[in-house]
């Protein structure tokens, strides 16, 4: 609450309401302006727009009836205040997931308005986006297939929405279309819900006239009723029929079949093929449908490839790489499908064609030692938050980050989603990931990707990306060390209710990095600024360090090159958790060498790889650097088996805050 209620002074015009919120907020919301978006102004409520920490808000504020309609929705308990209420049987971050844009605060003004704050989505209302764009077939199945899982999602917490209009249905340009749903005055509680509705502005598009018939109550079929029209207004631009509240009462079932039917002819072809059936099911006099999963099922069937449609897609595309190669698939497939189509076999081989058409998600360590992916590309931007400056991105690149104990800093991920063949443009639910210096505790976030097609465009919100808040360990002795960031894969099908693009592709192993990204840091003044610059898996394994100081060259001092690393170093390798340890080369004084490692255990379990550097002339116990990689057992042509890089969970990090400590201990 930003504070307290207060009793209201009376009734406020729009700019006296703007003035009233720009003096009750002043510090906290800026930029505050009237906000016109879809049917924002229906009679019930004022509508306005600021910025709150940064973020773009949306501030409704209940205003004296203005109509007669508006008048009856706040008799009845619509409204502002209703959205308030059935705000509250959600959480914010599920909401925000399940495309809802609720009330998320309230506060009461100097005046003593109420003022509802909820996020602003950047983006066109259905009814206005058709006025001036068109839907095809791939924005039209990502905004339903987002539409209805809204609704399957909001049934599952008890709620109807009952005004799923053109107005209250958001279209944002995010790669894909999304589709947002709004205006939540209406939605009620299943149990209590009515069979009338309120004939506004636009509940008169989705009221459905099957309701009228005795014995008749509120129910899912209603709410598909609405998705199915808001579809005829996505493709023909406007509705095949509505109801005020006299007509409806006098609604003619052959008479409205007959419309559905003559707004359906209009569709596109690729639509009426698809959807003609769906929309009439939906919305005939005779034809509701019993629940929200079945049309969502239905839906799904309609939108997805045929199966000889698959075959021979991916067909021409072997015929185009392998030539002759290809033909031979085309002859071997044609057979099988014939046969299958025909027998009883026809689901095995639908799903085999869905599995194999499948992306797959390799990952693999790069020259740098980072864990790479064909999926994603790991960008990252640090600030120095207390100097204000931008200290690492894609153009600044320094060859290590020289920071401070208790130094904070701000790090920004940029997921680029790489573009893979047969991408129908279905957004990624949230990828998990974290950031940490290692052997130090880390940082846990969420993070959208950004669509890396060329053609992809967003608006001014763009998806959401994280922006991490961490500091440099106050007690992080000086010394050279390693500022991780980790992106894992998802381990688990979509959300419950929501269709999302991991339907597209396989990942080897879910749970596990398919993005590791790593920074070398230098903190405070350390004699030695020491640095894995190699790591070779194979017949003979391979590591070396080296200086990240430069000079210049002694024939020319405009060449810089690396600092000889000092000779009184011992560089030390162990793997914690199967007991061993050893030196590099033949005494351990060599800064590159043989790591003699063991046989590895013939299982996939992911091991822990420690160097450590340490200044002989201190003391054993003196560390100089210590790194930490994850590692584990590779078959080779189940002739032998080898050690190579291996893909970390998020349990990874959390081991190494105990390793580093024992690092120390040791003497």
């Amino acid at each position: 609450m930003i504070n307290a209620v207060r009793e209201k002074k009376g009734t406020q015009g729009l700019e006296d309401i703007l003035d009233d919120i720009q003096v009750s907020t002043a510090g906290r919301i800026s930029d505050i302006e009237i906000f016109e978006q879809g049917n924002r102004h229906a009679g019930t409520k004022a509508v306005f727009r600021g910025l709150d920490g940064g973020r773009h808000v949306v501030l409704t504020v209940m205003k004296k009836p203005v109509n007669n309609v508006a008048q009856r929705a706040v008799s009845a308990g619509y409204g502002l205040e209703n959205e308030i209420r059935i705000a509250r049987r959600f959480g914010v971050d599920e909401a925000i997931e399940n495309h809802l844009a609720i009330t998320y605060e309230t506060f009461t003004t100097e005046g003593g308005e109420v003022v509802a704050l909820s996020p602003e989505i950047k983006g066109d209302c259905l009814s206005d986006y058709v006025e001036k764009d068109k839907f095809d077939l791939k924005g039209f199945r990502s905004f339903f297939r987002q539409a209805v899982s809204s609704q399957v999602f909001m049934k599952s917490k008890g709620i109807y929405h009952r005004d799923l209009s053109p107005y209250n249905l958001l279209v944002k340009k995010n790669g894909t279309l999304e589709a947002w749903t709004t205006d939540f005055g209406s939605a009620c509680e299943i149990e209590q819900a009515r069979v009338e509705t309120l004939a506004t502005r636009g509940a008169r598009t989705v009221r459905d006239p099957r309701v009228t018939k005795e014995g008749s109550v509120y129910s899912d079929a209603q709410e598909v009723y609405a998705v199915a029209q808001d579809m005829l207004v996505a493709l023909n631009g406007k509705p095949a029929v509505k109801y005020d509240s006299d007509e409806i009462k006098r609604w003619n079932p052959e008479a409205h079949d007959a419309l559905v039917a003559q707004a359906i002819k209009k569709l596109p072809r690729w639509a009426r093929k698809r959807y003609g059936k769906l929309i009439y099911k939906a919305m005939a006099s005779g034809g509701d449908y019993a629940t929200i999963e079945e049309f969502q099922e239905d839906f799904e069937r309609a939108s997805k490839q045929g199966l000889i449609e698959k075959l021979k897609k991916e067909t021409s595309a072997k015929l185009a790489v392998g030539g002759l190669a290809g033909i031979l698939v085309l002859g071997s497939l044609g057979s099988l499908g014939v046969y299958n189509l025909n027998g009883s076999h026809k689901k095995d081989l639908e799903t085999a064609v869905a599995e194999a058409s499948k992306y797959v998600v390799e990952t693999q360590f790069n020259k740098d030692l980072d864990f790479v992916n064909n999926l994603l590309n790991l960008e990252l931007s640090i600030l120095d938050k207390d100097a204000h400056e931008i200290i690492y991105n894609e153009r600044i690149k320094p060859r290590y980050l020289q920071l401070k104990q208790g130094q904070n800093l701000s790090v920004h991920t940029y997921p680029y989603e790489q573009p893979r063949p047969n991408d129908i443009g279905i957004a990624f639910p949230r990828f998990k990931g974290k950031v940490y210096f290692e052997g130090w505790k880390g940082e846990s976030f969420f993070t959208e990707c950004i669509d890396g097609r060329p053609n992809a465009y967003y608006d001014i919100g763009g998806p959401n990306l994280a922006w991490i808040e961490m500091q440099v360990p106050k007690d992080m002795p000086d010394g050279a060390y390693t500022l991780v960031t980790e992106i894992y894969a998802q381990d688990k099908q979509d959300l419950p209710n929501q269709i999302t693009a991991l339907g597209e592709i396989k990942y080897k192993e879910p749970g596990k990095a398919i993005s590791r990204k790593r920074i070398p840091v230098v903190v405070g003044n350390p004699e030695n600024k020491i640095y894995l610059n190699n790591l070779t898996f194979s017949f003979s394994n391979y590591a070396s360090f080296d200086n990240l100081e430069q000079e210049p060259f002694k024939g020319d001092p405009n060449l810089m090159i690396t600092k000889d690393l000092p000779r009184d170093l011992t560089y030390e390798m162990a793997i914690p958790e199967l007991g061993v340890r050893g030196v590099f080369g033949k005494d351990g004084s060599d800064c590159s060498g043989s790591l003699r490692l063991p046989k590895p255990p013939k299982d996939l379990e992911t091991r822990t790889l420690q160097l450590v550097v340490r200044d002989k002339r201190k003391g054993k116990g003196s560390v100089v650097a210590y790194m930490f990689l994850p590692i584990r057992c590779r078959n080779v042509g189940d002739i032998y088996y080898e050690w190579e890089g291996a893909a970390p969970g998020p349990e990874f990090s959390d081991k190494l805050v105990e390793y580093r400590k024992a690092i120390y201990q040791e003497k």
